[in-house]
């Protein structure tokens, strides 16, 4: 099994990253150009701001590969659908047993 995820897990997952990549320069590229992009997503990249980086790779996934919105949420923020059913859950859990609010 650790032979198959070598084999077939590590490329997968370095192809999804070189694909998040170029639809954070094609967003960035939009408003930027592409040298000042490729420059931005440098910096952005050594800063950890992933969020301006998503947001570009939404832009770009949206705007110029005219992918539908919930693929392209999955390109840009693909953690975002595995956390959806815990916080599903706890708004549901919240609505279900409300906090008791103490009048004083």
């Amino acid at each position: 099994m650790k032979i198959l995820i070598r084999i077939i897990g590590y490329p997968a997952l370095i192809g999804f990253g070189a694909t998040w990549l170029w639809a954070c320069l094609a967003g960035l590229a939009i408003v930027l150009g592409m040298g000042w992009a490729l420059l931005a997503i440098a910096v952005l990249l050594c800063l950890r701001f992933f969020v301006v980086l998503q947001l570009a790779a939404l832009a770009g996934a949206i705007a110029v590969w005219h992918l539908p919105v919930l693929l392209a949420l999955f390109l840009a923020m693909p953690r975002l659908f595995l956390m959806l059913p815990g916080i599903v859950s706890t708004f549901l859990a919240n609505r279900r047993h409300p906090r008791v609010r103490w009048s004083l």
